[in-house]
């Protein structure tokens, strides 16, 4: 069961924000200090106008790749995972470099029917088209 919810003046308020905003003390300590549980500083912070801390150690983080491309001819999101062409209008939604690295895949998939002698050659040389091609 939660207790009373406590009112604090403005001169408390103040008083917290100070404790807030030195970086010598920890946001949780501050919060023990005077009582409150995330949520009331959280409220606190944002009436007062303050900044919200970002952690010492925090690191930036990377953008996360989306699955979600839009056609460059109707402008619509395509969130089909695998989609080669727009399912509205079916322009090629493929970029450059995913159409070559399948025309080398396919290139790699007919060196089955050369001769020996040339066929181990010619799969190196496109392993590494490929190799290259699937580099980010």
């Amino acid at each position: 069961m939660r207790g009373k919810k406590r009112i604090f003046t403005a001169e408390e308020k103040a008083l917290i924000m100070q404790d807030y905003n030195n970086r010598e003390i920890k946001a949780a300590d501050v919060r023990k200090k005077w009582g409150l549980d995330p949520r009331q500083m959280t409220a606190l912070i944002e009436e007062m106008g303050g900044e919200f801390r970002v952690p010492n150690n925090h690191k930036p983080r990377k953008p996360v790749k989306s699955n979600v491309k839009v056609c460059p001819h109707c402008h619509r999101k395509i969130d089909i995972a695998g989609a080669k062409f727009c399912p509205f209008c079916a322009t090629d939604i493929r970029s450059e470099k995913d159409v070559l690295r399948e025309k080398v895949q396919r290139l790699y998939s007919m060196t089955s029917n050369l001769p020996l002698s040339t066929k181990d050659t010619a799969q190196e040389i496109i392993g590494e088209m490929l190799a290259y091609l699937r580099k980010d």
